[in-house]
């Protein structure tokens, strides 16, 4: 095993995971500061930048310790701009 990977394994994870979460998640979220009507592109980009920000963020939390508060906090927006982009749309 190289040094690497037993150093990687010691702090129980990378941040690969969490910081695209959080990083989808706060796109998210400052997109529902729009004040003008959204058509259906935006809507549906919405939607999927909170389905990436939560399945990482969940997988992030499921499989390691490290950026588990950037997981969370990459879940809790996800889940906000997705409730804001079905609630501006339908």
């Amino acid at each position: 095993m190289t040094a690497h990977k037993a150093l990687r394994e010691e702090q129980g994870g990378t941040l690969w995971l969490p910081v695209p979460s959080l990083v989808c998640g706060v796109i998210v979220a400052l997109a529902l500061f729009d004040e003008g009507d959204w058509d259906m592109d935006q809507v549906i980009g919405c939607i999927g930048f909170s389905a990436v920000a939560m399945v990482l963020g969940g997988i992030s939390l499921a499989k390691q310790k490290k950026g588990a508060g950037m997981a969370i906090a990459g879940l809790i927006l996800g889940g906000i701009g997705l409730l804001g982009a079905m609630g501006s749309k339908f």
